[in-house]
């Protein structure tokens, strides 16, 4: 009961930091304590902004008995990516993309489910990051996709100076743009049910049609055997 009670008061502090900090409401979706085992007890906190469900970072602790102190975050590093989008809302590709049917392109670190494939709590914050684009004529993407390969490889390319490559495409409702990016977690999960997904590895290797419809997964939650890879749990 003292070990309880003491964990959800390390909770509320880091809540109470994010919100001096940043003036967000957060919610915590996972904890680890990498230096337990050495007995320093140092603890990381992944970190959700409840209003903003892609804005996810680290918050770093160092607890000694009872007492938890934060000592820093991660947040900056989604700087980069935020530039990023900024300049591709204004490229040529997002254009170009535009004219496919495929609006409010933008990358981004995301979540997954765990290995069981099933979209529920716990979600894990994985490392990766991905190429969303909202399809403004929901339907069969496989011809609009194989068209759009040389615009998703050039985003790509693109996106190394900032360190990180797509790991992964999702194709979403462009009724569901809002619900993603300015709701709850409840409301992230039901679109995120209905978006499909594409390894970008499949898909820069795609012949044909077929070859994009076979690489296409139904829900955030459902994945292929080779994307396995893709999780990263900590």
């Amino acid at each position: 009961m003292v070990f309880l009670l003491n964990y959800q008061t390390d909770e509320k502090k880091v809540a109470l930091y994010v919100k001096e900090k940043y003036g967000e409401d957060s919610r915590i979706i996972e904890s680890r304590c990498d230096d337990c085992k050495k007995q320093k007890h140092n603890r990381i906190y992944t970190v959700q902004l409840t209003d903003q469900p892609f804005e996810v970072f680290e918050v770093w602790t160092d607890k000694k008995m009872i007492r938890l102190e934060v000592e820093g975050d991660n947040f900056a590093m989604g700087e980069p990516l935020k530039s990023f989008n900024s300049d591709l809302s204004h490229s040529k590709e997002a254009d170009e993309l535009k004219l496919y049917g495929f609006n409010k392109t933008h990358v981004t670190r995301f979540y997954d489910a765990d290995d069981s494939g099933v979209l529920e709590e716990p979600f894990v914050h994985d490392g990766n990051v991905a190429l969303f684009m909202y399809d403004e004529n929901q339907g069969d993407p496989g011809e609009k996709l194989l068209a759009s390969v040389p615009l998703i490889n050039a985003v790509n390319q693109e996106l190394s100076p900032t360190g990180d490559t797509l790991a992964c495409l999702y194709v979403i409702g462009q009724s569901d743009y809002q619900t993603v990016h300015h709701n709850d977690m409840d409301g992230y999960k039901d679109a995120m049910k209905h978006a499909k997904r594409v390894d970008i590895k499949n898909l820069l290797k795609a012949e044909d049609e077929e070859d994009i419809r076979e690489s296409i997964v139904d829900g955030i939650g459902i994945r292929s055997s080779d994307e396995g890879s893709l999780m990263r749990k900590d």
